[in-house]
C-alpha cells in the first residue's frame, strides 16, 4: 500500500491589527496524482496583555469574537477581540453553572463558566453590564442604556434582532427592558425572559402582590398563587405554543396559552417535538404524549422525540428498575441501572444509546446491546444524521478513548467537541495529550493548539468546512478549517 504523503506550504500576510495565514495541504494517494488542495485560514483576534491577562473574558458563539475585561488606572476596560470599547468604574461579570442530573438524580454542577459579555447567536451583537457611581447599565452594540440600581446581562432572540434583560430602578422592584423599552414594574421577575425559537414572542414570568403571572408579549396571564415551576416556559420550535406549569394553593398543572390543562401533579420535561405538533410531559410521574396517558411509574426524568417527530424514548423507573419508553412500548436497559443524562435517540427514531452501569463501572449500550468494555464513565454520544453511525467517548482512570462504529481508538487526556461532519462521511474530535489540543477528522490531525479557548465549538459553514476557536502562544484565533 502507497503511503500517503502531506505538503504543509505557509503564507502569511498582514493586515491592520491582524495575522492571517494560510496553511495548504496537499494528500497524494500515489505518485503522479493530482493534489487535492485545501487552504486553512488562521486570523489572529486577541493576544492579551497584562492589564488583560488572568482576568475574565468569553467567547461568542460563532467563535468570531472575544469579549474581555482589563484594568487600567484603576478602573475596568471592556475589550471586544483586544480593541477598547468603553471604560468604567466596573465590568459586572456572571456566573453560568451547568447541573447535571446522574443516574441517582442528584445534582451536580458540572462545568462554572464566568461571562463578561452576551452575545446573539450569530455574533454580530454584543452586550455587557457595567457600573459606574452607584447606578449600573447595559451597553449594546456599543449604546449605553438607561441606569438603574442593578441590571443583569441580556438575551438575545435566536435571530438576533431583540433583546431583553433585567433590572430593578431601587434594588427592590424589578421591570424588564425589552427592545429598549421599559415593561410594568414587579415585585420579582421570577423566570425569563425567554424568546420563541422564531424571535417574534416574548415570555417571563412575574410576582406582584403575592399573585404570580407568566406575560407573554405584553400581556399578563391569569395569576395564581404559587410562582410553579422556576424552569417550565417553553415555546415549541415553531413559536406558535407556550406551555408552563401554575400553581393554584398546592395543586400544580400545566397551562397552555390561556387555557389550563386537565391533571394535577408536579410537571416536568416539557418537550415538543421538532416540528412543533407534538408535546410530552411527566406530571407526578405520569409520562403524557400527545394529551394521552402512557403510563405511571416511580421516576419520569427524561423525554426525547426524534428529529422527524415520529417517534419518542423517555427513561422511568419501575419496581425499583430502570427502563426505556420507545413509542409506548416498555423495554429493560442494558445494564444495572441507565445514566439517564446519556440518552440520545438518532434523527430516524429507530436507534437509542446510552451509559448504563454494570456494577461500579459503566459500559455503552446501543440499539440494545452493550459490546464494549466497561468504563469509568461514558458519553456523549452522537450519531450522524442519517442515523447510520455512532461516536462516543470512554474514560478510564486518566485516559479517554473515542469508540466510532465500534472501533476503539487511542488513550488521550481528554477529549472534547465530538461531532459528525454534517454529511457524515468524517468524525471530529479534540483530543489534548500533555497539555496540547489536536483537532482530528476521521483519524488525522488537522489542527493544533496550545488551548482551546473556553466555549469553542466547531461550527459547520457546510457539509465539509468548519470555523474554531484556538489558543497559541497566548494569542487566541479564529481558524477556518476546509476538509
Amino acid at each position: 500500500m502507497q503511503a500517503k504523503s502531506t505538503l504543509i506550504v505557509l503564507h502569511a500576510t498582514r493586515r491592520i491589527g491582524s495575522v492571517v495565514a494560510l496553511v495548504t495541504l496537499s494528500s497524494c494517494s500515489q505518485p503522479g496524482a493530482q493534489a487535492q488542495r485545501a487552504s486553512i485560514v488562521e486570523q489572529a483576534i486577541w493576544t492579551p496583555d497584562t492589564q488583560a491577562r488572568g482576568l475574565p473574558f468569553n467567547v461568542s458563539p460563532d467563535n468570531r469574537h472575544i469579549a474581555a475585561v482589563a484594568r487600567r488606572g484603576g478602573k475596568e476596560v471592556f475589550l471586544l477581540n483586544g480593541k477598547e470599547v468603553s471604560v468604567h468604574d466596573q465590568i459586572n461579570t456572571y456566573t453560568d453553572l451547568t447541573v447535571s442530573l446522574d443516574y441517582a438524580f442528584s445534582g451536580t454542577v458540572t462545568s462554572a463558566h464566568t461571562k463578561v459579555a452576551a452575545f446573539s447567536q450569530e455574533g454580530g451583537r454584543v452586550a455587557f453590564a457595567v457600573r459606574d457611581g452607584k447606578s449600573e447599565a447595559v451597553v449594546i452594540d456599543g449604546k449605553t442604556g438607561p441606569a438603574f440600581a442593578s441590571v443583569f446581562l441580556p438575551v438575545f432572540s435566536r435571530d438576533g434582532k431583540r433583546f431583553a434583560y433585567q433590572a430593578s430602578p431601587d434594588g427592590k422592584k424589578q421591570l424588564l427592558v425589552v427592545d429598549d423599552l421599559p415593561t410594568d414594574l414587579y415585585d420579582e421577575i421570577v423566570e425569563g425572559p425567554l424568546f420563541s425559537p422564531d424571535g417574534k414572542h416574548l415570555a417571563y414570568r412575574a410576582a406582584l402582590s403575592d399573585q404570580y403571572s407568566v406575560v407573554a408579549d405584553g400581556v399578563r396571564g391569569r395569576s395564581y398563587s404559587h410562582p410553579g415551576g422556576r424552569s417550565s416556559i417553553t415555546f415549541s420550535p415553531d413559536g406558535r405554543r407556550l406551555v408552563y406549569e401554575a400553581n393554584r394553593n398546592g395543586r400544580r398543572f400545566l397551562v397552555e396559552g390561556s387555557t389550563e390543562i386537565p391533571g394535577e401533579g408536579y410537571v416536568s420535561w416539557i418537550t415538543f417535538s421538532p416540528d412543533s405538533t407534538r408535546l410530552a410531559y411527566a406530571q407526578d410521574n405520569t409520562l403524557i404524549v400527545d394529551g394521552s396517558t402512557v403510563g405511571t411509574f416511580e421516576q419520569v426524568d427524561r423525554i426525547l422525540f426524534s428529529a422527524d417527530s415520529k417517534h419518542f424514548v423517555a427513561a422511568v423507573v419501575k419496581s425499583g428498575h430502570r427502563f426505556l419508553v420507545r413509542d409506548g412500548a416498555t423495554q429493560p436497559v442494558g445494564g444495572d441501572w441507565m445514566d439517564s443524562t446519556t440518552l440520545v435517540v438518532s434523527p430516524d427514531g429507530h436507534r437509542v444509546a446510552y451509559a448504563a452501569l454494570r456494577g461500579d463501572r459503566r459500559v455503552a449500550v446501543a440499539d440494545g446491546l452493550a459490546p464494549q468494555p466497561t468504563a469509568d464513565s461514558v458519553g456523549p454520544f452522537v450519531f450522524t444524521s442519517d442515523s447510520k453511525r455512532l461516536a462516543f467517548v470512554t474514560r478510564s482512570g486518566a485516559k479517554d478513548r473515542v469508540v466510532a462504529d465500534g472501533v476503539i481508538g487511542p488513550e488521550s487526556d481528554a477529549v472534547a467537541l465530538l461531532t459528525f461532519t454534517p454529511d457524515g462521511k468524517d468524525l471530529l474530535y479534540a483530543s489534548s495529550t500533555g497539555g496540547a489540543w489536536r483537532i482530528l477528522a476521521a483519524g488525522r490531525e488537522i489542527l493544533r493548539c496550545d488551548a482551546l479557548p473556553p466555549g469553542a465549538r466547531l461550527v459547520f459553514e457546510g457539509p465539509r468546512s468548519f470555523r474554531t476557536g484556538c489558543q497559541r502562544k497566548g494569542t487566541f484565533y479564529l481558524i477556518r478549517v476546509p476538509l
